[in-house]
């Protein structure tokens, strides 16, 4: 018979000679008490082993040890004997100075492989190592020491979450995708883009930087908000031009701006004139779209996808795009959203607000409500002339269209003809018109719509 845990043979009441069972049983115990192994990785036994040597015998051994991988192999009285380890026993190795474990059937190292540790606190399933420690201490073995954080593919995550009170205020790694990016949380749960670097160029964007009234005109979309309005487009049904710049396609469109915010059914455009974009990285962002909006952006097409804050979609421009480049904003059912930003890069910055006055100068290079002022004594059939300046310089000599006539109360007279002889693109319209009626004094004002638009 044979003890239950190390199988030590035991005495029997009529046995004789008790003394060899009794030396066998403490010979074992020598053996596998304490145990302390020379090495695990001999798959064949050593030349001239010392009486009493242990070791572990590894996979693949031969010889007198074949068949015994994963026991110890002890050297007794000149010949070898092995004991099965059974989960839980511990082995000291000595030649690689280690704590061994038998689990599952193999020897392990007590101190790899932990499912978790806790140091002064208490680890669970998600925070495997825990340490509740005034600091924490890394040091190098003889020169260098690197820290790494590895995260499984391109859309997860390998960060430094900074936390206050549990609550996350600071996260700095890659969120997401390669770029090193910098966030930051006053609540813990809404996280806002500070920094980001791209991993391939190293072009850095701060969400401060370059943003406000002197943003540097970084965005080439004019009247993004939608607020200028020299037409005074009401709003709704739309063909042609509507808002400044925002042209409705195809059969038309329905749109309305309130408060800087875009509702749009259909589609709209803005060409960008000598943009400067074609081979390059193109970033068209908006604010907010309460729907997935389609974009196109030369002859390229992609989707802003729907959800609070800057949301964008990203192109790279062959170098044979046009330089007067067109976007497209198209939305099959009503969609709101705000800011409509087009930029080099390949991610979304803060919207560029310009100050209104500069705002409005823009628009007036493509499309400008110009007026001509005429005071003075007017004789039936007569031709007079007057000029109606512009305040900027058009893209082109514009097409011009007299929209309302006012005359004067005073001294009533009609206009019976007009016509207009352009001075260019530039100084303004030259208005010649013809009076049906005399009168000794009289006021003419014209107002004109001079449009220079694609």
């Amino acid at each position: 018979m044979e003890s239950r845990n190390l199988n030590l043979p035991l005495l029997m009441p009529s046995q004789a000679q008790k003394h060899v069972t009794h030396n066998e049983a403490l010979t074992a115990l020598d053996a596998i008490v304490q145990l302390a192994v020379a090495d695990r990785n001999r798959t064949s036994p050593p030349g001239s082993p010392a009486d009493g040597a242990r070791h572990i015998v590894a996979s693949g051994a031969t010889g007198e040890w074949a068949g015994h991988a994963g026991q110890i192999a002890c050297f007794l009285d000149g010949g070898w004997r092995f004991f099965v380890p059974r989960d839980g026993w511990l082995a000291w190795l000595t030649d690689e100075a280690k704590l061994m474990v038998r689990k599952g059937g193999a020897w392990q190292s007590v101190v790899e492989n932990f499912l978790s540790l806790g140091v002064n606190a208490t680890a669970d399933t998600t925070n495997r190592l825990a340490i509740a420690s005034a600091a924490s201490l890394f040091s190098h073995e003889g020169s260098d020491h690197q820290l790494t954080i590895n995260k499984a593919n391109a859309g997860a995550r390998a960060t430094l979450m900074l936390q206050a009170a549990y609550s996350g205020r600071a996260e700095i790694g890659l969120i997401g995708n390669n770029d090193l990016l910098f966030k930051v949380s006053a609540d813990g749960s809404t996280f806002v883009e500070a920094v980001r670097i791209n991993n391939a160029t190293g072009d850095t964007c701060l969400r401060s930087l370059n943003s406000g009234p002197l943003g540097g005109l970084r965005n080439a979309i004019i009247n993004g908000r939608g607020t200028i309005n020299q037409r005074g487009f009401a709003g709704g049904a739309l063909t042609g031009y509507g808002y400044d710049r925002w042209k409705a396609e195809g059969t038309g469109c329905s749109v309305t701006v309130a408060a800087g915010r875009f509702s749009l059914i259909g589609a709209i455009s803005q060409t960008i004139e000598k943009s400067g974009l074609p081979g390059s990285v193109v970033t068209v962002s908006v604010d907010s779209p309460s729907r997935n909006l389609t974009v196109t952006l030369g002859t390229q097409t992609g989707t802003i996808p729907s959800g609070t804050g800057r949301r964008h979609t990203t192109f790279t421009l062959g170098s044979g795009e046009a330089d007067d480049l067109k976007l497209t904003i198209s939305a099959g059912l009503e969609t709101t959203f705000a800011d409509v930003q087009v930029e080099h890069g390949p991610w979304p910055t803060p919207f560029e607000t310009r100050p209104a006055a500069l705002e409005e100068m823009l628009c007036r290079r493509y499309f400008e409500v110009a007026y001509a002022l005429f005071s003075g004594a007017v004789v039936s059939g007569s031709g007079f002339r007057t000029i109606a300046p512009y305040t900027v310089a058009k893209r082109v000599v514009p097409t011009t269209t007299i929209q309302e006539i006012e005359l004067s109360l005073n001294a009533p007279t009609t206009v019976s003809s007009y016509t207009f002889s352009g001075f260019g693109r530039i100084t303004g319209a030259h208005v010649y018109f013809v009076s049906s009626a005399t009168s000794a004094s009289a006021n003419v004002q014209l107002k004109i719509f001079a449009s220079a638009e694609f």
